[in-house]
């Protein structure tokens, strides 16, 4: 939720409901009209109920290249586990002591939102993450990304898009490097990614999925639903063989028909289980409402190995949950 209160408002609202309030967390979001209202929302935060009653400091940032001018206001030190970040990052604090380990300190956040602006402008910056086990980043990035990723001791999860008009070579170089600097990643995550070369049928495999080819030996979760494709007989093949799905024990994918799951579940041998979106599956809500049997499911039943449990996801019923069982 986007809101915006200043800090008289919130002083008034304290001081009338909660007197006594001795902690307080705030993070707002929202749009800046001029540069002048920044200023008075900075300055609203500025009085003596603030820095002298109750010592609570608050830093806002921003990135003058976001078109949304969107800014980021909090108390000090930052007490969420989300932080959605822009680089390169301008900061303001009411804190005297602004550069103190426990006023500057991130160690809250797991959930690392990273973007960074095309530009040659330096970004300098001693901002550390510890904490961070999830992150989310947009390509194309540049080297500030990777001098905060060899800090992300516990990163276990990433989640990468990339914009529209990044070649899908440069997309792989830059991804790779990012795994290269994360050792102990777990689960992959594709979102917004479209290969321009899916669109060349007469381009060799390992041309049109260029990030499948990717070298890893940690990942054991891999979400390729952020394709916007669906995968036939020979990239499940391609699938098959991969470097990053060679040790894949969970894979979220969408198929050209039921055979393709057949081969997946029969060819990875270290899949524990299958989310998967097919295109020949016509499976709808108005299924729920009538007495009609799930005809696809049975099929899946007759003809994958016992050991398998298929349901239909009751939520997203576009999609089927295969578990392997050993």
């Amino acid at each position: 939720m986007y809101f915006e209160m200043n800090g008289h408002e919130w002083e008034q609202i304290i001081r009338n409901y909660s007197p006594k309030l001795e902690v307080f967390k705030l993070k707002m979001r929202f749009g800046v009209r001029s540069e002048k209202y920044k200023n008075e929302l900075f300055n609203s935060f500025q009085t003596r109920f603030w820095l002298e009653e109750h010592q609570w400091f608050v830093r806002y940032h921003y990135n003058l290249d976001d078109s949304s001018n969107m800014i980021c206001l909090y108390t000090l030190p930052y007490s969420f586990s989300y932080l959605d970040i822009f680089f390169p990052v301008h900061f303001k604090s009411t804190c005297p002591n602004d550069d103190d380990d426990y006023y500057s300190s991130y160690n809250y956040v797991q959930h690392l939102v990273y973007r960074s602006s095309l530009t040659n402008k330096m970004i300098v910056s001693n901002l550390n993450f510890p904490n961070t086990t999830y992150l989310s980043v947009t390509l194309p990035i540049n080297n500030h990304l990777l001098s905060i990723i060899q800090k992300l001791h516990r990163l276990s999860s990433l989640e990468v898009s990339r914009s529209k008009s990044m070649s899908d070579i440069d997309a792989q170089l830059q991804l790779q490097n990012i795994l290269n600097y994360a050792p102990h990643l777990y689960s992959l995550r594709f979102n917004s990614w479209r290969e321009d070369q899916f669109l060349n049928r007469n381009s060799s495999m390992t041309e049109k999925m260029t990030s499948i080819v990717l070298k890893t030996r940690s990942i054991r979760q891999v979400n390729l639903r952020g394709y916007d494709w669906w995968f036939n007989d020979e990239e499940c093949i391609h699938i098959r063989d991969s470097s990053l799905i060679k040790h894949c024990e969970v894979l979220f994918i969408k198929v050209q028909n039921r055979m393709n799951i057949l081969y997946l579940v029969n060819s990875l041998h270290t899949l524990r289980a299958l989310i998967v979106q097919s295109r020949d599956d016509n499976w709808s809500w108005s299924n729920y409402s009538s007495s009609i049997d799930d005809q696809y499911v049975q099929w899946l039943q007759q003809n994958l190995p016992p050991m398998c449990s298929i349901k239909r996801d009751s939520r997203f019923v576009h999609c089927i949950r295969i578990w392997i069982h050993l």
